[in-house]
């Protein structure tokens, strides 16, 4: 047998030096965040690793390599990863958070910590995008569904009863540039208009001619239509990930899917254990919680408006 020794060693070294350089702000950017990647990698330096991914999540340090830095704790399957995730939240900027709520999604035990932390008040549960929250009161995971029922309660599963007292909205005169403000709020993310906003759902550019009860119907109850290629997909990986979006493009060994804050993921085929569609839109139910009458007829003005 060949003495591995020798190559080990070598091997502890790079990873030291990499621990070194990851933290060493004098460095170059690419450099470090090269770095970061081999961060989580050593079973014998889990802990240190975990100590300096947890400090590389500091405001003061870019942008990029605090996405690096996520990526490396995304690979680390222990309850540390969303401890140190939560404690970093007051500080972390919009574009992290959302990035860090994909990772704490992406695992059911994380899921569960995170939602035990939004059920004891210390972190805010308005924080999760209703999409995502959509996703959690019915998932297939029954103490994930029972939290999110007991934080959450939800009361838009009457979707009839909902139209009906929206229905006043189609009377009143709407806003166009009001419900713009109602589009950038709660719409740009997932759709495209005019121009402006993701790609994640259909774009509304076309739909300026449809009537403003098709408009009521399509925002209020999303589930009433859905089209093939916007249903969503929950596809389970082998290393017990979990991801819920819109298939965007496929290869012969790749997934891409776009997610509900509007950033897109790829995924092997070979490292996907199963994939199956949901039968339900991505768009989430419950939108009316945040808006009035008058509101949703600005946003119908908007949304008919040729420019």
């Amino acid at each position: 047998a060949h003495d591995n020794a020798p190559v080990l060693a070598r091997l502890n070294l790079v990873f030291d030096w990499a621990e070194s350089l990851s933290t060493d702000a004098k460095a170059k950017e690419a450099s470090r965040e090269s770095a970061i990647r081999l961060l989580g990698r050593r079973d014998t330096k889990q802990d240190e690793d975990l100590k300096t991914l947890g400090g590389l999540l500091d405001p003061a340090v870019s942008l990029r390599l605090q996405k690096a830095a996520l990526a490396g704790l995304r690979r680390n399957r222990t309850a540390k990863v969303p401890e140190l995730v939560i404690s970093h939240w007051p500080t972390m900027s919009p574009s992290l958070r959302q990035a860090s709520m994909e990772l704490l999604l992406s695992r059911e035990e994380w899921t569960k910590q995170l939602l035990a932390e939004m059920q004891k008040g210390s972190l805010n549960k308005n924080q999760l995008p209703l999409a995502n929250r959509q996703l959690l009161l019915k998932s297939g995971n029954k103490e994930i569904q029972e939290l999110a029922q007991a934080i959450w309660k939800s009361d838009s599963s009457d979707r009839a009863g909902v139209i009906k007292k929206y229905r006043a909205a189609l009377a009143l005169t709407g806003d166009r540039l009001k419900g713009r403000a109602i589009w950038s709020k709660n719409c740009v993310v997932c759709h495209n208009f005019h121009g402006e906003g993701a790609t994640v759902g259909p774009s509304l550019t076309p739909l300026t001619d449809k009537t403003p009860e098709d408009f009521l119907v399509a925002i209020l109850d999303p589930n009433d239509a859905v089209e093939p290629r916007f249903t969503a997909y929950n596809i389970e990986t082998k290393d017990g990930r979990s991801i819920t979006g819109i298939m965007k493009t496929e290869t012969g060994t790749t997934m891409t899917v776009a997610l509900a804050g509007g950033n897109t993921e790829t995924i092997l085929r070979s490292d996907v254990q199963e994939i199956r569609a949901s039968g339900r839109s991505l768009m989430p139910e419950g939108l009316e919680q945040s808006m009035t009458p008058q509101d949703l007829a600005d946003l119908i003005a908007y949304l008919k408006s040729a420019n």
